[in-house]
C-alpha cells in the first residue's frame, strides 16, 4: 500500500506542475493579447491622424477652388454682360463648357463637404 500512495503521491506532484503550466501559458497568451491590443490602438491613433490631416488639407483645396469657382463666375457674368450690350445671343462653347462646370464642380464640393469634413 506505501508504494501504490508514493505513485498516486508523484502523480498528484506532476498535475500540479501541469495546472501551473497552463496558468503560465495563458498568462503568456494575456500578455501577447495586451500588446496586440495596444499596437492595434496605436494604428487607429496614427490613422485617426493622418486622417485629420488630410481633412484639413482637403479643406484647404476646396477654398481654392470656391476661390477660382468665384473668380470665374465673375469673369462669365461680365462676359455674358457685354455680349447682352453688343446684342450677341449665341453663347460660345467654352462660355458654355464652364457654365456647366461650374455646376458640375458646386455639387461635387457640397457632396465632399457634406460626406468628408462635416
Amino acid at each position: 500500500m506505501n508504494t501504490l500512495q508514493t505513485i498516486y503521491n508523484k502523480l498528484a506532484d506532476k498535475t500540479e506542475l501541469a495546472k501551473h503550466e497552463v496558468q503560465l501559458s495563458l498568462l503568456d497568451d494575456i500578455k501577447k493579447s495586451e500588446n496586440n491590443l495596444l499596437d492595434g490602438i496605436n494604428s487607429v491613433v496614427k490613422e485617426r491622424a493622418i486622417i485629420e490631416s488630410t481633412k484639413i488639407k482637403m479643406g484647404q483645396e476646396i477654398d481654392k477652388v470656391k476661390f477660382i469657382v468665384d473668380n470665374l463666375e465673375k469673369n462669365l457674368n461680365k462676359f455674358n454682360a457685354q455680349a447682352k450690350d453688343l446684342g450677341i445671343t449665341q453663347k460660345p462653347n467654352e462660355i458654355e463648357k464652364a457654365e456647366a462646370m461650374i455646376i458640375s464642380v458646386k455639387k461635387d464640393v457640397q457632396n465632399i463637404t457634406t460626406k468628408y469634413l462635416k
